[in-house]
């Protein structure tokens, strides 16, 4: 027979034989009534009237007591209609804390007190009368009371009644004991304070993945706390706590569960050990963060503090609730932080988003080193990280503010990092190695609809310089997308390759790609001091694949290739896009006003719609003011222009008109191969070593039947274009 069932067969057999002693004794006494009194007790209840004298809120902390225990003694004080006490009763406590108390007829209230005895302690054979305890002995303090509102007893009968009862505060100490469960969170350390300052401390996980709290001497009272937790000196997120601290117990259970507004459970305990997963912060901290802009005086005054938050705790809790946790009341105040929370909390699945409120600039005197990728931004996930950066107003810019004394770029982009940049410019990048402004290298996606790096919206690139290659951006390994009329780069710098944007690597060209797509690169320049090296003023690609569309590519410079320098094992398309007004000024290179192609294995396509006229080459020996084509193979489909494009006399610049035009200039033997049937194309060559005459083109045939001089054209007068036996053109000599 089960324990509960005893019991229910117990308290029958006592009820029944208190009827009939009371019906026994009708005639000689008054009549009495049974009343059953069951006493309610949760810590971990949300009726805050069960706490008297203390604080709860959802997020509560109390003593781990049971007051079911042995060492609990009841007294039961029957109060009448006004409030004079009549009777009371004492009891031992009992496992369902169930009581039984013979009561008078009349209109009544029970008020009952707990104590806690830390001796032994008899209670007399017979119930005491109204005296009621007015003092403890030694080492008893009462705990517990309760009171019911007043009710009426009006015949011998058996009544139910329910008290409430409440831990007491108390003066005393208490102790804190708190487990708190990291699992497969980031969590290292929490520190913890109250706001009256009486305490402040910091806790760190053990082997076992367990931070305890452990505080002793406690006054008794109930604190208003705040947890924060950390990954190291990383700050992830905080909670405000209650804790109620009672005299001679230990706090150490926490209320269960913590909900959210949406009433999504999260923070799960089991009371004795709270318990964080990586799913919990990621609930609390959500996919957006907030960074507040600021400028360069107000960032020195910051890091002359060193952010140190733990110093910040111990002089003001107020402190504490302004930490920046990437709200937008409490935003980061700066990218780098957002990234380091975001490296920790990352899911691979969640879209995540920096906003900015503000712009964003480097100090003067901040330094960076190998170990941050030398850059004031730096991002490299070994997990898939889908992030955007954006403005909370139009546009921001975020400023690296790096010179020639304090070398860095502006971003360095590692591991499986996928960053889209919309309405942001990148500026004041100063590398002393490749990527002024953006230094790429990540695993490219697999997916061709996903890029490493994509620009969007007003976003720029500019002002940014590298002491090798690749001024606005270096793209080592991974792909990237320029996506938008407003997208520019501009005024970017370099003395090797690329001013604007380098793609370079000695291997697998399928691990570097570049779409450019309704952009304008313009004003930016590869050159050396001495103006004899660079190539690819806006763009210079290796070993990659790049597509050029409805872009104009204009006024950028090089030693060589102008606009874009193309080296071997590098496949680019060009459709749709207007090459103009740029220019190769070594006067002893290779020219190529737009383009100079002198790649093995590499491969030029020139597509619908593509413009290419007004560039200018210096170059005496090459000449080449359009493009000069060494070893890259060049694809020509319809509508492409190439025309009016010029080589400058020694010693003279385009203004003076000392021009020849010079478009297309390759040497006997070279080729361009159709790829489509033509109508409306009109380009213009330069064939510079003849000495028989040369074909100029292939698969013309296939795909037209009208003569070739209906589309090609030479610059030089003393020579023309015509059809072979092939329908192929050749270039002529005129006699």
């Amino acid at each position: 027979m089960s324990i509960k069932l005893k019991q229910y067969f117990a308290e029958v057999l006592f009820l029944l034989l208190f009827f009939s002693f009371i019906n026994c004794r009708n005639s000689i006494r008054t009549k009495k009534s049974l009343l059953k009194v069951r006493l309610e007790y949760d810590f971990c209840t949300s009726d805050s009237n069960l706490f008297a004298g203390y604080l709860q809120n959802e997020r509560s902390v109390f003593p781990d007591f049971n007051a079911e225990s042995s060492n609990i003694f009841w007294t039961f004080t029957l109060l009448d209609q006004n409030d004079n006490p009549a009777d009371s009763f004492s009891f031992a406590s009992t496992q369902n804390l169930s009581f039984f108390i013979p009561i008078e007829e009349g209109k009544w209230k029970v008020k009952v007190q707990g104590i806690f005895s830390q001796t032994e302690k008899n209670l007399p054979e017979e119930n005491p009368s109204t005296d009621n305890t007015s003092s403890l002995p030694p080492g008893d303090f009462a705990i517990l009371e309760g009171s019911s509102d007043f009710f009426e007893i009006k015949d011998s009968y058996y009544y139910d009644l329910s008290i409430p009862v409440a831990l007491q505060n108390n003066s005393g100490y208490g102790k804190l004991n708190l487990k708190i469960n990291t699992g497969n969170s980031p969590v290292t350390k929490v520190i913890i304070t109250d706001t009256s300052n009486t305490f402040n401390h910091t806790f760190y996980k053990n082997e076992n993945g367990i931070i305890e709290i452990s505080l002793t001497e406690l006054p008794a009272k109930a604190y208003k706390c705040l947890i924060s937790f950390y990954s190291d000196s990383i700050y992830l997120f905080s909670l405000t706590q209650i804790i109620n601290i009672s005299s001679n117990l230990t706090s150490n259970k926490w209320k269960n569960p913590f909900q959210s507004s949406e009433s999504q459970t999260f923070l799960q305990t089991d009371k004795d050990t709270l318990f964080i997963t990586q799913k919990d912060i990621n609930h609390i901290k959500g996919n957006t963060f907030f960074v507040q802009g600021n400028d360069y005086e107000s960032l020195a005054e910051e890091s002359t503090t060193e952010n140190n938050f733990e110093q910040t705790l111990e002089s003001n809790q107020n402190a504490i609730e302004k930490t920046p946790d990437g709200s937008f009341f409490k935003p980061y105040t700066s990218v780098q932080q957002a990234i380091d929370v975001l490296n920790l909390i990352n899911d691979e699945e969640t879209e995540y988003k920096i906003i900015l409120k503000g712009n964003i600039q480097k100090a003067p005197h901040e330094v960076f080193s190998e170990e941050d990728n030398f850059a004031f931004i730096n991002i490299s996930s070994e997990k898939n990280l889908n992030l955007e950066i954006s403005s909370y107003f139009s546009e921001a810019f975020i400023d690296g503010n790096f010179s020639t004394t304090n070398y860095g770029r502006v971003f360095y982009l590692g591991g499986k990092t996928r960053l889209t940049l919309k309405n942001i410019t990148v500026k004041g990048g100063y590398a002393e190695q490749e990527g002024g402004g953006i230094y790429l290298n990540c695993t490219k996606p697999d997916s061709v609809e996903k890029y490493n790096l994509t620009l969007t919206g007003h976003s720029k690139l500019c002002n940014n310089h590298s002491e090798d290659s690749g001024g606005g951006i270096f793209i080592e390994e991974g792909s990237a997308l320029f996506d938008g009329e407003n997208v520019l780069v501009t005024q970017n710098t370099a003395i090797n390759k690329g001013g604007g944007i380098c793609l370079e690597a000695l291997a697998n060209k399928d691990k570097r790609l570049l779409e450019l797509n309704n952009c304008t690169l313009s004003h930016n320049t590869a050159l050396k001091e001495n103006g004899k090296n660079g190539a690819g003023g806006a763009i210079y690609t290796q070993f990659a694949t790049l597509t050029i569309s409805n872009c104009v590519i204009s006024e950028n410079q090089a030693a060589n290739g102008g606009a874009i320098g193309i080296a071997q094992n590098s496949n680019t398309y060009i459709n749709n896009s207007r090459i103009t007004n740029n220019t190769a000024s070594y006067s002893s290179g290779k020219g190529g006003g737009a383009i100079f192609a002198s790649g093995v294995s590499a491969n030029l396509h020139l597509g619908n719609g593509t413009y290419i006229w007004q560039n200018n080459s210096f170059a005496q020996e090459s000449k080449a003011g359009g493009i000069n084509i060494t070893s890259t193979n060049v694809f020509i489909y319809d509508n492409v222009f190439i025309r009016n494009n010029y080589f400058v006399m020694e010693n003279q610049t385009p203004e003076s008109n000392a021009l020849e035009e010079n478009n297309i200039c390759f040497k006997s033997g070279k080729t361009v191969t159709i790829s489509e049937e033509l109508h409306n194309t009109n380009i213009s060559f330069t064939v510079i070593d003849y000495s028989s005459p040369p074909v100029i083109t292939k698969n013309y045939s296939r795909f037209n039947e009208a003569p070739p001089s209906l589309y090609f054209f030479t610059d030089d007068n003393n020579y023309y274009i015509t059809g072979n036996e092939n329908n192929e053109a050749v270039y002529m000599y005129r006699e």
